[in-house]
């Protein structure tokens, strides 16, 4: 993939992505107001993989709407949208796939689609924090039964590049972290917290 300016190309004949069919050429613009404000990095520590969470905010001056997502990521990770949440109850953050993360994720997940997002500076409090709670995404990341993944995650990372976000107005648009790149990941165990080997330790949430 390949991005130029404020536009990201697809270029489906090469590379197998959602949204993509057959020989087409699809062009999606980035967004400049719809940004993941988090980013999350979690070790594959069961075979059925893994959920994040990452917060998703509307920093333009109007209300929009998502009808859809689709997460693009690197060879060999299977990576499938859950469902929001405000975090006020839980399924927030990360969890292995195993029969209490999905308990814990599935008693927080408050919606799936559409995904209203009202501006940012319509849900700040003046005092501090939030007037309304935004939204968090929760996918479920896991490597692909083949070699490609197999190779992959013992390299260290397989990583979440974007979101593909089909809006209610019909365009479709591609959401990254704020600071651009990428927004989630899958690494192998480590023996010691003192990182992510091929990812990268994820920065801090940005504040209100």
């Amino acid at each position: 993939m390949k991005s130029t300016g404020r536009w990201a190309v697809m270029v489906c004949a090469l590379t197998v992505l959602p949204g993509c069919h057959g020989g087409s050429h699809v062009e999606t613009r980035l967004s400049s107001t719809l940004v993941f404000t988090e980013r999350n990095v979690v070790p594959l520590n069961v075979p059925d993989g893994s959920t994040m969470s990452v917060t998703l905010e509307n920093f333009g001056t109007e209300t929009v709407t998502l009808v859809s997502v689709e997460p693009v990521t690197d060879p060999g990770l299977e990576a499938t949208y859950i469902g929001w949440s405000t975090c006020r109850r839980a399924g927030c953050g990360t969890f292995n796939w195993d029969e209490h993360g999905r308990e814990v994720v599935s008693s927080g997940v408050e919606g799936a689609t559409p995904i209203v997002l009202h501006p940012r500076s319509d849900s700040l409090d003046p005092d501090g924090g939030y007037l309304e709670a935004p939204r968090s995404l929760i996918f479920r990341m896991r490597p692909r039964p083949d070699d490609i993944a197999a190779n992959s995650i013992e390299a260290g990372c397989m990583k979440i590049q974007a979101v593909l976000a089909h809006l209610s107005s019909g365009r479709t648009v591609r959401l990254e972290f704020a600071t651009g790149g990428y927004i989630g990941g899958l690494v192998r165990p480590e023996p010691t917290p003192s990182g992510y080997a091929g990812c990268g330790n994820p920065p801090p949430t940005r504040s209100p």
